[in-house]
């Protein structure tokens, strides 16, 4: 109804009050037992009022990430993001036109006075991708952030190590032969995400520890299968001698990313080189894979193809690229390990 509002709950002795105010003026106290019961009723009252709210457009977005692949822990770093940028507590329940270009660049000014430039920078990145998503559904006739810039220069990419760094950081690795520490030797030698460690199971370790598969990850491109590196196939095919093929490859102990995080700390303390995450231990890989100069092109030569659009759309199988990277990362690395 034009004009009607709906404000509240209010405490009020061992109940919460919503009140409903008219456009002629006259108001309606409704009582709730709970908080969080006034709060449904007050939200659901408002979504109907005012048409789909801050929230509700959240949640669909969501579904929508959901049904392109994207894992649950992006989406939640999303809405962690999306929290930090638009205030849901106080804004959530608005209606969505309540999001104005002027609005946009005044939450992500607030934004920059309580986070890290690179957090800044990427909570503004997804929230042009969900004004984007919201006009093509025709929730809003543009996006409120697309004329918002990002201020401020963030620090580029993780720390890595250097390659007699990464030789030495294997070295220990393959020395203590702990689960663990093949655990960090694996993100290293394959440039696998920390996911991508601590969710194997032993099965994923196949034909003789010669591949290493990867079938859910975070987008359905990571789903892949990627050849292990001579010098790491008997630690991994130990660790998986005589187990059940859902058993937790790096063991028990391997349920979540603190773990890789934890251990790679304490193994890059051990080896004397800096201390770098896992991811940093991803971005090294592939530093040294490029620095080497591999590159698609390579294997459109050896196919006869004169673009290596060809090659890699219709003829390299997913993880083709990654394991010619490996390759040249384990060449690079292993002339100084003995």
């Amino acid at each position: 109804m034009e004009g009607k509002r709906i404000n509240g709950p209010y405490k009020h002795g061992d109940k919460w009050r919503l009140v409903v105010t008219y456009p002629d003026r006259s108001q309606v106290v409704e009582s709730y037992a709970t908080k969080a019961q006034a709060i449904a009723v007050r939200d659901a009252a408002r979504e109907q009022i005012e048409g789909r709210t801050v929230n509700r457009a959240l949640d669909e977005y969501e579904l929508s990430q959901r049904d392109r692949g994207l894992a649950s822990s992006s989406i939640r770093m999303q809405r962690f993001l999306f929290d930090k940028l638009l205030k849901l507590d106080e804004n959530g329940h608005r209606p969505l036109t309540w999001l104005t270009p002027k609005r946009a660049e005044d939450l992500y000014t607030a934004m920059r006075t309580c986070a890290a430039v690179a957090s800044h920078h990427v909570g503004l990145t997804i929230a042009k991708q969900w004004g984007r998503w919201l006009t093509r559904r025709g929730w809003l006739s543009s996006n409120p952030f697309a004329e918002v810039r990002p201020v401020g220069r963030a620090n580029r990419g993780k720390p890595q190590l250097r390659v007699d760094e990464s030789r030495k950081l294997i070295a220990v690795c393959l020395a203590e032969n702990t689960p663990a520490s093949i655990g960090v030797a694996t993100a290293l030698l394959l440039g696998v995400r920390s996911s991508e460690v601590w969710r194997r199971v032993c099965r994923d370790l196949d034909d003789g520890g010669r591949l290493y598969w990867i079938d859910v990850g975070k987008t359905r491109g990571s789903r892949r299968h990627l050849e292990v590196p001579e010098m790491l196939r008997p630690a991994l095919l130990a660790l998986a001698e005589g187990r059940p093929g859902d058993a937790r490859l790096f063991g028990d102990a391997a349920t979540n990313a603190k773990w890789l995080r934890h251990h790679t700390r304490r193994l890059c303390l051990k080896a004397g080189v800096p201390v770098v995450p896992p991811h940093g231990l991803r971005g090294t890989h592939t530093t040294l894979a490029r620095s080497a100069g591999v590159t698609a092109h390579v294997v459109a030569a050896q196919l006869g193809h004169s673009s290596t659009a060809t090659t890699e759309a219709h003829y390299i199988a997913p993880g083709t690229s990654q394991r010619a990277e490996q390759r040249t990362v384990l060449t690079v690395l292993a002339g100084g390990i003995t």
